[in-house]
């Protein structure tokens, strides 16, 4: 992909605990049958490459992607099978990982990154 590509970093976690899915949304609407395509690239908590993978949906629908298919290569650690997901698609799209806990379910944007130039405003909820 090129400059005009979104790129987004997700932790990825499988079962049994966990179960995670990429939602990839256009920017905008596109041309009758148009399509949108994700590339993945899914790394193991060492680094290493394990699976890479596109995928293409109708521009005019949010994307779905189910990443447990694609972590067999995934070694596991803290007995947890997890990994880092890396997707790139074209600029204006927007990614979001939903990540499940048995029923409980987070809907997850890319980390953003702050830095000492930038104001930003974080919610953060403590609890006991």
């Amino acid at each position: 992909m090129t400059e005009s590509t979104i790129i987004s970093h997700f932790w990825v976690a499988g079962p049994p605990f966990f179960s995670s899915t990429i939602l990839v949304a256009s920017g905008g609407v596109g041309a009758a049958g148009a399509k949108l395509e994700a590339q993945c690239e899914l790394f193991d908590v060492d680094g290493a490459v394990v699976e890479e993978f596109q995928i293409e949906f109708p521009e005019c629908e949010t994307g779905l992607i189910e990443v447990e298919p694609f972590m067999t290569g995934l070694k596991m650690q803290g007995g947890i099978v997890q990994g880092h997901l890396v997707v790139k698609s074209r600029l204006g799209t927007r990614h979001i990982c939903r990540q499940q806990v048995g029923e409980h379910a987070d809907m997850i944007s890319a980390p953003q990154q702050i830095n000492s130039r930038e104001i930003a405003f974080i919610p953060l909820l403590l609890g006991a």
